[in-house]
This record gives C-alpha cells, structure tokens and sequence, in this order.
C-alpha cells in the first residue's frame, strides 16, 4: 500500500497492523479505532483525518502530516513521530507514553489530559499549545518551544527543560519537583 491514495476512505476499526502505509494520502479519511500497531505510515499525509481512539503503538509517524487531524483518546505509545506535523492537532486525553517527537511541530496543538511520560520533545515547536492537565513527568524538552503554550495544571515533575523557550507560557498549578529548569537548575 506504499504511497497509496485513501483520501476520504472509510477505515473505521480496521485491522491493519504492520502495514506500509508509507507516503500513503490519507487526507479526511475515517481510521477511528483503527488497529495500526506497528504501522509505517511515515511521510502520509493525514491531514484532517480521523484516527480518533486508534491503536498506533510502536508505528512509524515520522515526518507524517497530521495537520488539523482528530487524534482524541488515539494510542501513540512508544510511537516514532519524529519530524511531524501536527499543528492544530486535537490530541485530547492521548496517550503518547515515551513516544519520539523529536522536532515535530506541535503549534496550537491540543493535548488536554493527555499522557506524554517519557516522551521525547527534543527540538518540538509547541508554539500556543495547549497542554493544560497533561502528564510530562520525565519527559524529554531540551530545546523545547513552549512560546505562550497553556501548561496549567500539567505534570512536567522530573521533565528535563533545558534550553526551553517558556517565554509568556501560562504555569498555573505547574508540577515542577525535580524538573531541570531551562537554566539549567533543579526545581526543588
């Protein structure tokens, strides 16, 4: 299926574990609760589709498109997203536990409630996102841009933050116990 065209396509719940999906147009399709378990679905363009309480455990999202996507309650465990585009994504109560995300970019995403533990956000451009109530605990932000993104309420204990950019970034009820602070310093 490599570099296949299934924009539009109804995939509602289908089983497509370890598929190559890679380069494939996926634009508006519906793969909500689709099971993409170690997918390659690198370089697809998803563009508004829905992959809304999809499994996409260990898939490779690297340099995939999912601008405007709905991502609601989807499953990116251990998820290779490196280099991705998901601006404007709604990530609503996602669980991305040490996904790579590495450079992505992230701007006005939205990622309420959702599970980051262990992620890695290395370089990723979270420009206005919003990541109130998110879990960050031990997650990787060196270089980081969290310019005016909402972290109220977010678990960012023991998160390494070096070099982010926080500038005019809402912490309101930030946990911070342990963090490495963008100077370099331990949060007591």
């Amino acid at each position: 299926m490599s570099e296949s065209n299934l924009s539009g396509s109804n995939l509602r719940g289908a089983i497509l574990i370890g598929t190559n999906l890679r380069g494939a147009d996926l634009r508006k399709a519906d793969l909500s609760g689709a099971h993409l378990t170690q997918a390659d679905m690198s370089e697809a363009d998803m563009r508004e589709a829905n992959l809304s309480e999809a499994e996409l455990v260990e898939a490779n999202l690297s340099k995939a498109s999912f601008w405007g996507a709905k991502l609601e309650l989807v499953n990116l465990n251990d998820a290779n997203l490196k280099g991705a585009d998901m601006s404007e994504a709604n990530l609503m109560l996602a669980k991305l536990k040490r996904a790579d995300m590495r450079g992505a970019n992230l701007t006005r995403a939205k990622f309420v409630m959702a599970t980051l533990i262990r992620a890695n956000l290395s370089g990723a451009t979270l420009l206005e996102a919003n990541l109130n109530g998110a879990d960050l605990s031990g997650a990787h932000m060196r270089g980081t841009d969290l310019l005016k993104a909402n972290l109220g309420g977010a678990d960012l204990s023991n998160a390494d933050l070096r070099g982010a950019n926080l500038s005019e970034t809402k912490l309101d009820g930030v946990k911070l116990e342990g963090a490495t602070m963008p100077d370099g310093s331990k949060h007591a």
